[in-house]
């Protein structure tokens, strides 16, 4: 979920936010906690159903979800490039 706003007398900023959920058993061996991924065939529904409903998509997903271990440069939001993405050794 994004936003796009103009503080009074300022520059418009991009807010963003991040929907966690419990881990899936996968990602407990790192964190307690992950984003919530809606599963493609639940966009439609998440989109348009009442909050109820939606809410019960907010569980942990772990269909083709892999873990790798990633360098230290990862920790600073200056640094953005693919190399992020290899594996590294622990």
């Amino acid at each position: 979920m994004w936003e796009r706003w103009t503080p009074e007398g300022g520059e418009p900023v991009e807010t963003f936010t991040i929907v966690t959920t419990r881990a899936s058993k996968l990602v407990s061996e790192v964190h307690d906690r992950m984003p919530v991924i809606i599963a493609p065939t639940d966009h439609q529904r998440w989109l348009t159903a009442p909050a109820a409903t939606a809410k019960k998509l907010l569980v942990p997903f772990a269909a083709g979800l892999t873990i790798a271990a990633v360098g230290d440069r990862v920790n600073n939001i200056k640094n953005d490039d693919v190399s992020l993405l290899q594996s590294a050794e622990l």
